[in-house]
């Protein structure tokens, strides 16, 4: 089991480019020495989908998930292991003689090695990891309807770069094929969502 934690990351070589807003984030950031390989893992795709304020903004996704495009889960049928769990850490503050305690939420990626049948660690270092399968739903490949579906890529250019997250809805029963653009690399997460909301 991995856990990735992803908080506040000062990237000293981001390029003066870093847009962002609800549905939207992108990011231009120079090779320096490396490749662009690197910012396709969970770890980039978690702060990615931080960056986005989902899990912190709509309360009915319980997390996100991994997901196949209609195209590859036709070929091959399976499934992914890699989770994007909402992180809720307290800090209290002395400002009375009560503590007042704030929640501050942020992101945390896990792969699971077992088939999706075991569990985060439940909290580490003050922080609960909300992981809740039982009674959630999602959708195995993309094919909707579902609101929220994130779409992660990472683009190869010259000397940069560019990761983006964008934020689309599938209409019931669209489907999402795998986008082929060259130098870039594509995937898909999408939400769980408790059952009562997914009527």
């Amino acid at each position: 089991m991995k856990i990735i934690t992803i908080g506040f990351i000062l990237i000293s070589y981001i390029i003066n480019t870093v847009q962002g807003n609800n549905n939207h984030y992108t990011r231009v950031i120079s090779k320096n020495g490396g490749g662009c390989e690197r910012y396709t893992g969970l770890r980039s795709a978690s702060f990615a989908i931080y960056k986005l304020r989902l899990l912190d903004h709509v309360k009915n996704i319980r997390f996100y998930e991994k997901t196949f495009y209609a195209d590859e889960y036709k070929a091959s049928p399976g499934y992914y292991y890699d989770y994007i769990l909402r992180k809720v850490c307290n800090s209290a503050s002395a400002s009375t003689s009560t503590d007042t305690r704030t929640h501050q939420i942020g992101v945390v990626g896990w792969h699971s090695n077992n088939k999706g049948n075991d569990h985060p660690p439940a909290s580490k270092g003050g922080c609960k990891y909300i992981y809740q399968k039982e009674g959630s739903v999602g959708i195995n490949y993309a094919v909707g309807r579902m609101n929220h579906v994130v779409e992660y890529s990472v683009c190869d250019k010259i000397s940069t770069c560019v990761v983006s997250a964008t934020v689309f809805n599938l209409k019931d029963g669209e489907e999402r094929n795998k986008p082929v653009q060259h130098g870039c690399v594509f995937s898909m997460y999408t939400p769980r969502l408790a059952t009562s909301d997914f009527n």
